[in-house]
C-alpha cells in the first residue's frame, strides 16, 4: 500500500459522502487487499462518542461569528494525567477566519481554540496499540485509518448537526445574546504533519 492509493481512497470516501459504517468497511477492505491487519470497531458507538464531544464543545463554547472554517486536526499527544502520559493519536477542533479559497494555509491560521477542543476516542486508542505492536504499519497506514475515520465522522456530523454548527451567538446591547445563523461554514480534516482534506461547506439554506 502506497501513498497514492491511500490518498485515492480517502478522496473517494469524501466524494461519495459515505456513512461511517460503509466507509470503514471500505477502509478495511483496502487493508485486507494489502495483507494488513484491521480492527473491528463499533462505528455507531464511535460516532456517538464523537458527536457527544462535538455537541458539548459547540454548546459550551459556540463557534464565533467571524469564524469561516473549521479544522479537525490529528496529532500525537500525551496528557500527564491520562494513561501515565503515553502518546496517543488525538483529534481536536479549531476554527479559522479564512476560507480554503482565500488561503490554502487556512488550517494553520486558527483563532477558535475551545477549552474542550481535544478528544481521545476509545477506538483510536485501540488502533494506536495495534500499530505500536506491529512494525509493518507505516505512516500511510495511520493516515488511511485515522484520517479516514475522522473524515467520515466529520462528514456525518455535517449532516446530523448542521443547525448547531451554523448557529452563533450575537451579542447586542448589554449582556443579552441572541442566536443567529451564519451563511456558511467550511470544513476540513487532517494530520497536523500532513495534508488537509476539504470535507465540504455547510450553507444556511
Amino acid at each position: 500500500m502506497d501513498w497514492e492509493q491511500v490518498d485515492k481512497v480517502l478522496k473517494e470516501l469524501i466524494n461519495n459522502k459515505s456513512d461511517i459504517r460503509s466507509g470503514y468497511d471500505q477502509i478495511k477492505q483496502v487493508l485486507t487487499d494489502n495483507d494488513l491487519p484491521s480492527l473491528d470497531i463499533d462505528t455507531d458507538r464511535l460516532k456517538k462518542e464523537f458527536d457527544d464531544w462535538l455537541i458539548e464543545v459547540i454548546e459550551k463554547e459556540p463557534i464565533p461569528k467571524n469564524i469561516k472554517s473549521i479544522y479537525f486536526g490529528l496529532a500525537t499527544m500525551s496528557f500527564p494525567e491520562i494513561d501515565n502520559g503515553k502518546e496517543k493519536t488525538t483529534a481536536y477542533i479549531a476554527g479559522s477566519k479564512l476560507t480554503p479559497s482565500e488561503d490554502e494555509d487556512w488550517a494553520c491560521d486558527t483563532e477558535y481554540f475551545p477549552n474542550r477542543r481535544y478528544v481521545l476516542l476509545a477506538d483510536f486508542d485501540k488502533i494506536d496499540v495495534m500499530i505500536k505492536s506491529n512494525e509493518k504499519l507505516s505512516g500511510d497506514y495511520e493516515v488511511l485509518v485515522f484520517n479516514g475515520l475522522l473524515n467520515l465522522l466529520v462528514l456525518n456530523s455535517l449532516r446530523d448537526l448542521k443547525g448547531r454548527l451554523l448557529t452563533y451567538q450575537d451579542k447586542k446591547l448589554g449582556l443579552f445574546k441572541t442566536e443567529k445563523r451564519r451563511d456558511s461554514l467550511h470544513f476540513g480534516a487532517g494530520f497536523d504533519s500532513g495534508d488537509v482534506y476539504l470535507l465540504g461547506e455547510l450553507k444556511n439554506e
